[in-house]
């Protein structure tokens, strides 16, 4: 099932939404009670800007499975381009939380904060993450996802400068990506 998700993205990197959607839809009929299948669906509706569909599928995942970080996460991205702020940070904390403060995580909270216009607290978990890499697995990309939310170009363009000479496979996310 998540064969069909990773074949979505890439479809979705060669700017087909519509065939990505039905190929994670294939996916999420194989395995349709996996959170992690469910996330990954509801991540493609995101990258195609259907968060109405994201929204629904993800809170449907997180009614069943609420103890897995994935679909806070996911759902976190979507309220963030829903503009709903408060939600939006209360899913990622969510999502860090049950994910024992993965940097993906952090870093999806920082771009909460970023978007809502609290750049304190964003630029507080990002230097943090900065200050991390080397001693734990840090995404230059997901630094690059940050630095955008908070409309900071230079350091977006420098982590995605960064992501690209360490060969980051999420880059594939980039002309899909609402944050960019």
């Amino acid at each position: 099932a998540l064969v069909y998700y990773w074949y979505g993205e890439f479809l979705m990197s060669q700017g087909q939404p519509e065939d990505a959607m039905k190929v994670a839809a294939r996916g999420l009929k194989l395995d349709p009670l996996s959170p992690v299948v469910r996330s990954s669906n509801g991540m493609i509706l995101y990258l195609a800007r259907r968060y109405d569909l994201a929204s629904e599928l993800l809170v449907n995942a997180i009614e069943t499975s609420p103890d897995h970080f994935l679909p806070h996460m996911r759902l976190g991205l979507v309220r963030i381009q829903q503009k709903q702020f408060p939600e939006a940070i209360q899913q990622m904390k969510i999502a860090t939380r049950l994910a024992e403060e993965s940097t993906e995580t952090q870093a999806s909270l920082a771009m909460a904060y970023a978007a809502s216009g609290d750049r304190a607290n964003a630029l507080r978990i990002a230097r943090k993450l900065e200050d991390a890499r080397g001693r734990r697995y840090v995404l230059p990309y997901n630094i690059a996802k940050i630095y955008a939310a908070a409309n900071d170009r230079t350091r977006a363009f420098d982590w995605l400068e960064t992501a690209y000479e360490g060969g980051n496979p999420d880059l594939i996310e980039l002309n899909s990506e609402p944050l960019f």
